[in-house]
């Protein structure tokens, strides 16, 4: 299981992520407004909810690019729970 969480989160091993290699080779690059909604004081806990194919992981992910310029790659974890089976 951890492999398959190592993979979500490709800048532990400061390589570029899918979701922003895509973002980048874009014309046209949009950075959501929710982004600077969300709480990232210590022990906050965010919920990134909508349709899919809405950009939620994108913006995600450019969220954690902006982060890992200011902390340790290591300290930002992103879980995607579709790799969870259903019950």
């Amino acid at each position: 299981m951890l492999e398959e969480i190592a993979k979500f989160n490709s800048w532990w091993e400061n390589r570029e992520d899918y979701h922003i290699k895509l973002w980048r080779s874009q014309g046209y690059r949009w950075r959501p407004k929710w982004i600077d909604e969300l709480s990232l004081e210590p022990f906050s806990l965010n919920f990134v909810l909508g349709p899919r194919q809405v950009g939620k992981t994108t913006g995600i992910k450019i969220l954690i690019s902006e982060l890992i310029k200011k902390v340790e790659p290591e300290r930002i974890l992103y879980l995607n729970c579709e790799i969870f089976p259903t019950l």
